[in-house]
């Protein structure tokens, strides 16, 4: 079964609590073109799901990994985790690795 990238989009947006007018404006993409996407009328290049990725602050595998989400869904450190940005999750993992390496 295909992907479908506007659900998938609109999915990840939502998990990262964010609306389509920030998606938009942080992708750099009108807020309609994202909403046509989100609604299954247009597809996006890949240039601009990349751009979409960028401002999720996901990699596109992570956009094709639907496996994610479930375990996103289920884990809430996981929710929360996924809600930072990339310096937020860079300064979390030190901090948790340090936990790690004191509990030694």
């Amino acid at each position: 079964m295909a992907l479908d990238v506007g659900k998938r989009l609109k999915e990840l947006r939502e998990m990262k609590k964010i609306s389509v007018n920030k998606l938009s404006n942080q992708a750099g993409l009108s807020q309609s073109f994202v909403r046509e996407i989100e609604m299954g009328r247009k597809n996006p290049t890949v240039e601009s799901l990349g751009y979409l990725c960028q401002a999720l602050d996901i990699t596109l595998f992570d956009f094709f990994d639907e496996s994610l989400t479930d375990s996103i869904r289920n884990d809430k450190a996981l929710q929360v985790f996924y809600r930072l940005n990339l310096h937020q999750r860079e300064t979390m993992l030190t901090f948790l690795e340090s936990l790690i390496e004191n509990d030694g």
